[in-house]
């Protein structure tokens, strides 16, 4: 038996999938509200920015993310959109 419950995610998190796992999250949750969710995003290929929005309020919420590539672990701390700095003098 486990301590929480888990959502693996594969391909996209974009409109209109954004809106489905909103619902399944929502439903995980509110099955058994003590146990946390965990969401493993190893098979996630891109995210939009409703997607993004949804997964850090999922985080926000105590939802746990996993297995995250570095590029959605860029993406997630707000790195995305943001110039880099330059090496050059």
């Amino acid at each position: 038996m486990t301590d929480s419950l888990a959502l693996k995610l594969e391909g996209s998190i974009k409109r209109p999938w954004v809106d489905e796992l909103q619902k399944a999250w929502s439903a995980s949750a509110g099955t058994s509200p003590r146990k946390p969710v965990e969401v493993d995003l190893a098979g996630v290929s891109f995210i939009d920015a409703t997607g993004r929005d949804l997964l850090l309020q999922m985080q926000q919420a105590s939802t746990v993310l996993v297995g995250a590539s570095p590029f959605l672990r860029y993406v997630l701390d707000g790195n995305a959109g943001k110039p880099r700095k330059s090496n050059r003098n």
